[in-house]
């Protein structure tokens, strides 16, 4: 038979639990995991975001309908007849809009890509900002 094996301790300062698994007792063990997996899945979210995004910038033109703009840092989806607002909270996010307009047949005649200054001169155009906020 071998030599029993000696355990340590936790790796975590001032726990004095035995490790059971990678150098963390159970507890600990856990919440790293925990932490790291929330990580992962976040940034795996945010690319999947981040792709899905890129696919209708594509999808409707890649650069600003009114001025030509193309970083698409400030490119914006915007609701061609308004109503965007309305839309958001109904999809409660961007990723479902997203989604909705990558399976639409002529998503074209609904949405355009403007850029930030584009978006809110046209939504001051048309009346679209909500409050007592008064714009030049």
């Amino acid at each position: 038979m071998g030599r029993p094996r000696s355990r340590q301790q936790c790796s975590v300062v001032g726990c004095l639990a035995l490790h059971s698994a990678k150098g963390f007792c159970k507890a600990h063990y856990s919440q790293n995991y925990n932490e790291n997996h929330l990580l992962a899945c976040a940034a795996r979210n945010h690319a999947s975001k981040q792709r899905r995004r890129n696919a209708v910038l594509v999808l409707l033109g890649d650069v600003c309908k009114r001025c030509g703009f193309s970083d698409k840092r400030a490119l914006q989806i915007d609701h061609i007849w308004g109503g965007g607002r309305q839309e958001y909270k109904r999809l409660y996010d961007c990723y479902t809009m997203c989604a909705k307009i990558l399976k639409m047949d002529k998503p074209k005649d609904e949405y355009q890509i403007l850029c930030a200054n584009c978006n809110w001169i046209k939504r001051c155009e048309n009346g679209e900002i909500g409050g007592n906020r008064n714009h030049v």
